[in-house]
C-alpha cells in the first residue's frame, strides 16, 4: 500500500456460476462503484467475484482480492492473469504464509476479512446447498463490522424464495435490506438507511 490513500471499500460477492443477468449486475455495480471512487473488495473466486474485480479495474478503479491461499498461489488457477493484474493495479491480500494452498476451511476466514475491509457487503446470486445458512453467515460478518448486507433483489435465485421468509423474520430488526440494482449506489453513497430501501424480502 505504501503511502497511497485508499478509498472506502464495498464488498461484492456471490455465485461462482451466475446467470448472465447476475454477471451483468456484478459488472455494472463494480463499474459504478469504481467510477464513484470506491474500492471493490472480493475473493478472486470464479463468477461474481471475477466479474467485480475485472469491472472495477477496467474503469480504472481500485480493487482488493482477499485470498484463501498464500499470495504466491492462485486459486482458481485460471485466474492467474487476473491475479497478476490485481497485484500491479490493485491489491492481493492474504493472512496465509507463502506456499499455502487452497483448503476448504480457509474460505470462511477469507470472507471474514472481506467483510472486515468493507463498509457494506453486496450479495449477488449467492448459491449454496443451504442458502439461508450462507446468507446468515454473511450477515453476521457484516454485523460484526458494523456494516450492511445488501441483497440485489433482481438477481436473487429462485430457490431463495423459500429460504428468505424465515430468514427475514430472524433478521427483522437487522441491518439487511433487499434492493433493486438502481438503488444500491444511493444506499452506499448517501448513507444507510435511505427512504427507498425496503425490508429483507423474497424475490417476486
Amino acid at each position: 500500500l505504501g503511502t497511497q490513500a485508499w478509498p472506502a471499500c464495498l464488498a461484492i460477492v456471490g455465485s461462482r456460476n451466475p446467470t448472465p443477468a447476475g454477471a451483468h449486475t456484478a459488472r455494472h455495480m463494480a463499474q459504478a462503484l469504481a467510477t464513484s471512487g470506491l474500492c471493490v473488495v472480493s475473493g478472486l473466486a470464479s463468477g461474481i467475484d471475477a466479474c467485480a474485480h475485472l469491472a472495477a479495474l477496467a474503469e480504472p478503479g481500485r480493487s482488493i482480492a482477499v485470498l484463501g491461499t498464500g499470495i504466491d498461489q492462485c486459486y482458481p488457477a485460471h485466474h492467474a492473469q487476473l491475479a497478476r493484474q490485481l497485484a500491479t493495479e490493485g491489491l492481493l491480500l492474504s493472512e496465509y504464509p507463502l506456499g499455502t494452498h487452497a483448503a476448504k476451511h480457509h474460505f470462511p476466514c477469507r470472507n471474514r476479512i472481506v467483510a472486515g475491509l468493507a463498509s457494506s457487503t453486496l450479495v449477488i446470486e449467492a448459491a449454496d446447498a443451504a442458502p439461508e445458512r450462507a446468507l446468515f453467515h454473511l450477515y453476521n460478518l457484516a454485523r460484526e463490522r458494523g456494516g450492511w448486507l445488501l441483497l440485489v433483489a433482481e438477481a436473487l435465485p429462485a430457490h431463495w424464495s423459500i429460504a428468505l421468509p424465515d430468514l427475514a423474520s430472524r433478521l427483522r430488526a437487522a441491518p439487511a435490506v433487499a434492493v433493486a440494482p438502481p438503488l444500491v449506489l444511493s444506499q452506499l453513497t448517501v448513507g444507510l438507511p435511505v427512504a427507498d430501501s425496503v425490508p429483507l424480502t423474497p424475490a417476486v
